[in-house]
C-alpha cells in the first residue's frame, strides 16, 4: 500500500500536519504557560496594532542563517499569526486542539519546492502559449507595423 492508501485506512492525517498541530499546541501551551518554559526565551509579542488575525500576535525574530528560520520559535509564528481569535483565545487546552483540528492547515506544509514547482510551471504553460501563438499568428512585432 501506498503512504495514501495506509492513512486512509488508518484514518490518519499526514505526519506533517501532525507535528504542524503539536508545534501549534506546544505554542499555545508556552504563550499561555501551561509547560515550564519561560515564554521570553521562545517569544515576544509584537507592539503593532494590525486588527487582522488575532490579538496575541508573536514577533518574527530576525534569521540570517537556514538553520535559525528552522528552529521552532521560528518557523511556528507565522501560522500562529494567521489563526484567529476565537482560535487563539480559547479557554482551555482540549477546546484548542478541537478549533486546530478543524482547520484546514495543508496549504501551511507546502514548501517552497512546490510553490517553486508551480512557478515553474506557470512560467513554462505561458512561454508554450506565445510559441504557439507566433506559430499560429505569424511573427507579430511593433517594429514591422511601423511605417
Amino acid at each position: 500500500l501506498s503512504y495514501d492508501e495506509r492513512l486512509s485506512v488508518l484514518n490518519n492525517d499526514r505526519l506533517e500536519l501532525r507535528r504542524l498541530r503539536a508545534d501549534l499546541l506546544m505554542c499555545f501551551k508556552i504563550v499561555y504557560n501551561i509547560v515550564d518554559l519561560p515564554f521570553k526565551e521562545f517569544f515576544t509579542f509584537t507592539n503593532l496594532s494590525i486588527t487582522r488575525g488575532n490579538s496575541l500576535k508573536l514577533n518574527v525574530p530576525i534569521s540570517r542563517i537556514n538553520a535559525r528560520a528552522s528552529f521552532f520559535a521560528v518557523r511556528i509564528i507565522s501560522l500562529w499569526n494567521k489563526l484567529s481569535d476565537d482560535v487563539v483565545n480559547s479557554p482551555n487546552i482540549s477546546i484548542f486542539t478541537t478549533k486546530i483540528n478543524s482547520l484546514d492547515l495543508s496549504l501551511a506544509i507546502i514548501g517552497k519546492s512546490w510553490a517553486l514547482t508551480i512557478i515553474l510551471s506557470f512560467y513554462i504553460s505561458v512561454i508554450l502559449a506565445f510559441t504557439r501563438f507566433n506559430y499560429v499568428y505569424g511573427n507579430l512585432s511593433v517594429a514591422s507595423e511601423c511605417p
